[in-house]
């Protein structure tokens, strides 16, 4: 029977697809699947961790008393109520100083004293969880040793820890001021919140009302110093005008009233002096043409020279009606014609009376003109002398106008100060009344115990792999492949090396046909020589081995198995051949007849036994080779698999691996070290192996 090699190179990529890859080569790279794989084996131990955190968090949890949150809500707008039009308290005028004034109002709260007050209200100073040392054995250790003596005062104590207790915030871009606080009791919480918010309204109004009273007093204390200012200004101006002789009718000065009087009576009697100058020559002219009475002006008669023109008219009229009918030396034309003479006479005398009285008028006028005239010199010159007066006048006068105004606006907006002091124009108020919550704001013990759940877990996965790194023994195909530069050509679990039929088409099982169909794949007809060695489990060669078997066989294929396991002979055992002739028959004594057995009644499976113990000078000759010897029976086969168990130095176990295309270290999960495993993988190369890579057992 002719067993060529087949190609090592195909038989060292099992299980990689490709080309074997050198350890110089290999870049050591973040497996995720082997993290995983490290967390999986250890899960109990990470549960374990998680849940002694969580375990461990809730009884902190409830070992920690538990706060209450109370809230009360203010509304608190700087713009205040338009009430009174000059409000003395007014706003802010934009948003931005609006915001601001209402973010100090935070700080307001926070005052100590706004909190001596709640304080006082409440009676913190008295409560143990405010005012009083808590009792217990720490505390009085603590103030054995000194430590803690602010509690002497316990007013001070109880104003910090009311300020640590207590949370004052602003929401964005509201007006709306919360205020929280944390105790104990559910009860105390809220009436403290509340206590907060009402202490701060009363104080915010007094606050107000003082504000307004204090302006009020100042503008009052001012007053009596303005009015006496006020009054020294009049009396500087009165005295001013007495001795300046300054006086004034009517807003203005008598000395400009009798000016303007006398300039106005002045044009009258001009305009007089012009008229009467004009009828005086009108007169004389008329007398001096001799004017006839019937054609004199209108405006230069009188009622006497009307009443003789209508009388001289009759008479003429009765002149001209003699005349008719009378002769002309006829006594009552003579009569009537003597009348009419009179009448003539008379208009004259009454015309000459006329033109002495316009004259003596218009000598009486230009007298009065005269007068008028010296008059109005003289008051011009008075009022130029009362001008230079005035500026200082004028002076005084502004100051007194201007002491008056000051005095005025502080008169005024006192009284407005006074009418303000009873009225209220803060927009401050309570909201939102804070209530006695119904459950604890802390601990959170659900949060608590789900973070250290997390924590734990993230622990538990951390020891895990650090264990995983500093576990000696191997954990996984990548961890092997970048220890060893070997390959893992499958992992198997257990059950299938151990041939569990139950276990048939699993995974386990795939991966054992995957590599035998890998195996099976060479090319050429020649038989495939596949080696099983183990660094410390014999039988885990022999499991293997069989196990590669029996997929070969129901591959189809004539497989046999060499027990090269000269030790324990597991092979041997399991098919009950360990008295047979095996391997040592067939390599020192050349026999290739008796030693190859069938083990399946199809004769499909063969097997070479270890063969019965030689003496140690035949076991200490060099053994024939096991390919020659075996070729020498002509009995083919498609597979041949050996099992060496554990490896070590001798003749044969060097020819069982020279013999060999690819040489299969088997490895246990968690059982195997990463020491011995490599110790054989070199021991293997060593002896001139072919090493394709190592069978992971999980």
């Amino acid at each position: 029977m002719s067993v060529p090699n087949i190609e090592h190179d195909r038989v060292a990529s099992l299980g990689q697809g490709g080309e074997p890859v050198s350890p110089a080569t290999t870049v050591a790279v973040l497996d995720i699947g082997s993290l995983f794989s490290a967390v999986w084996r250890r899960r109990r131990s990470v549960i374990a961790t998680a849940l002694a955190m969580a375990l461990l968090a809730a009884l902190v949890a409830l070992a920690i008393p538990p706060q209450y949150k109370a809230t009360a809500k203010l509304l608190v707008d700087p713009a205040g109520l338009n009430v009174l039009r000059d409000d003395v308290t007014r706003g802010p005028g934009n948003a931005d100083a609006a915001l601001a004034e209402a973010e100090s109002q935070i700080g307001v709260l926070r005052s100590s004293d706004i909190m001596l007050e709640v304080i006082g209200r409440t009676g913190l100073e008295d409560d143990p969880e405010f005012g009083m040392p808590e009792p217990g054995i720490v505390s009085g250790l603590l103030g054995m040793l000194g430590v803690g003596q602010e509690v002497g005062n316990r007013q001070l104590l109880a104003l910090r820890r009311l300020g640590e207790a207590v949370d004052i915030g602003r929401q964005d871009m509201a007006y709306v001021i919360e205020i929280s606080v944390w105790t104990k009791d559910a009860q105390k919480s809220a009436r403290i919140a509340n206590a907060f918010a009402e202490i701060y309204l009363e104080k915010n109004r007094a606050a107000r009302t003082e504000f307004v009273r204090r302006s009020s007093q100042a503008l009052a204390a001012r007053l009596e110093d303005l009015r006496s200012k006020v009054a020294e200004s009049s009396e500087r101006v009165e005295r001013y005008r007495s001795e300046h002789g300054i006086v004034d009718a009517g807003g203005l000065l008598v000395v400009d009233q009798q000016l303007q009087e006398a300039t106005n009576e002045l044009s009258r009697v001009r305009a007089t002096v012009a008229d009467l100058d004009t009828r005086y020559q009108q007169i004389l002219d008329m007398r001096q043409r001799a004017i006839s009475p019937e054609n004199l002006s209108e405006a230069l008669l009188s009622a006497t020279i009307a009443d003789l023109r209508s009388m001289l008219a009759v008479a003429l009229a009765q002149v001209s009606a003699l005349e008719t009918t009378l002769g002309p030396s006829h006594p009552e034309l003579l009569a009537a014609r003597s009348n009419v003479i009179l009448v003539e006479n008379q208009i004259h005398a009454e015309l000459d009376r006329i033109v002495e009285a316009t004259r003596v008028e218009r000598d009486r006028a230009r007298a009065r003109q005269d007068t008028l005239e010296a008059r109005v010199d003289a008051l011009k010159g008075d009022v130029l002398g009362t001008n230079s007066a005035m500026l200082g006048l004028r002076e005084l006068v502004r100051q007194a106008d201007s002491d008056r105004s000051i005095y005025e606006a502080f008169l005024k907006r006192s009284g407005e100060l006074s009418e303000q002091q009873s009225v209220d124009t803060t927009n401050a108020r309570m909201i939102s009344q804070a209530t006695p919550p119904l459950k604890k704001a802390w601990p959170p013990r659900t949060i608590i115990v789900l973070a250290a759940g997390i924590l734990g877990l993230a622990i538990g996965v951390g020891q895990a792999l650090l264990r995983e790194q500093l576990d000696p023994r191997v954990q996984s195909a990548h961890q092997v492949w970048q220890e060893t530069g070997v390959p893992v050509v499958a992992e198997i679990p257990r059950a299938v090396l151990n041939g569990d039929a139950d276990l048939r088409g699993e995974r386990g099982y795939s991966q054992m046909d995957a590599f035998y169909n890998r195996m099976a794949g060479a090319p050429g007809d020649a038989a495939r020589w596949v080696l099983f060695a183990c660094p410390d489990d014999d039988r885990l060669s022999a499991l293997a081995s069989l196990s590669l078997a029996r997929s070969a066989v129901e591959g189809g294929d004539r497989v046999l198995l060499i027990d090269a396991d000269t030790r324990n002979g597991w092979l041997s055992r399991l098919f009950g051949k360990q008295d047979r002739p095996g391997l040592r028959e067939l390599v020192y004594g050349g026999d290739n007849i008796s030693t190859v057995h069938s083990v399946s009644d199809d004769n499909q499976l063969l097997l070479v036994p270890t063969g019965r113990q030689v003496s140690a000078i035949a076991e200490s000759a060099r053994p024939w080779p096991l390919r020659k010897a075996l070729s020498q029976r002509n009995q083919p086969v498609d597979m041949i698999v050996l099992s060496a168990g554990e490896l070590w130095s001798s003749r044969l176990h060097r020819s069982v691996a020279n013999a060999a295309d690819a040489a299969i270290v088997v490895a246990v999960a968690q059982e195997t070290h990463m020491k011995p495993l490599t110790q054989a993988l070199e021991s293997l190369i060593a002896s001139g192996a072919r090493v394709g890579g190592v069978l992971l057992v999980v």
